[in-house]
């Protein structure tokens, strides 16, 4: 005898159809998947895969990259005002102390 569950499928697991294995890929997919390399595993397992690990990543490329945007930025500043600065011009003023 067969009892019907309420909302569930009346059919037992051996009358459902079977599923594919995997679904088919659509055509514009074929070929632009290819299997990950060892250096991505190595980052995802290493740098993405736990919460903490994650957020300590964000963190430390976020103060690593600010002190080296800082230090770009500075050359960059120091390179435009060559010759304003002044170790650049106290030569010019050194024999004026008197």
């Amino acid at each position: 005898r067969t009892e019907r569950i309420q909302g569930g499928d009346p059919r037992s697991p051996r009358d459902r159809p079977a599923m594919p294995a995997t679904p088919p890929m659509p055509a514009w997919k074929a070929g632009r998947l290819t299997k990950e390399s060892a250096a991505s595993k190595a980052i995802y397992n290493w740098f993405i895969r736990r919460n903490s690990s994650y957020v300590t990543t964000i963190f430390a490329f976020a103060v690593v990259g600010g002190i080296a945007f800082d230090k770009a930025m500075d050359a960059v500043w120091a390179a435009n005002n060559k010759g304003k600065f002044w170790p650049d011009i106290k030569d010019k003023f050194a024999g004026d102390d008197e």
